[in-house]
């Protein structure tokens, strides 16, 4: 009979294993181990080291908190407005720089309005 190659060719099933009683396992499972609250706290603790991230002092007044997070978000937002700078490298049109340096300079009046309590809309940018 000659076989056909697209169709697989079918293994008879395995015997069953009648010599050990069917109410024994022959396999345990291991004991189940519970981890101490101590090494949990431990390992979540390591995490937010590895993240870089510091807890806030507990006792922390809200001046406090506002020069450490004004010190922090100011930084990293120089930062941003640092690598806007490196869109030089694109030759800019002295149009598309105005429209840029404007956006920038709406968003620092919006900040500095926030600051002073007065809300403003969120700015969007686009130089198409």
């Amino acid at each position: 009979m000659s076989k056909d190659k697209s169709t697989p060719e079918r293994l008879p099933a395995p015997a069953q294993d009648t010599s050990a009683p069917a109410t024994e396992t022959t396999t345990k499972a291991p004991p189940v181990v519970e981890t101490p609250k101590a090494v949990i706290d431990g390992v979540m603790k390591m995490e937010k080291v590895r993240k870089g991230r510091k807890s806030p002092p507990a006792n922390e007044s809200m001046h406090d908190k506002l020069l450490r997070l004004a010190a922090s978000r100011v930084t990293r937002a120089c930062k941003v407005i640092q690598h806007i700078g490196n869109l030089a490298a694109y030759k800019p049109s002295e149009a598309e720089i105005e429209r840029i340096m404007e956006a920038l300079g709406e968003s620092c009046a919006s900040v500095q309005n926030r600051l002073n309590g007065i809300r403003r809309e969120s700015i969007t940018f686009s130089l198409r």
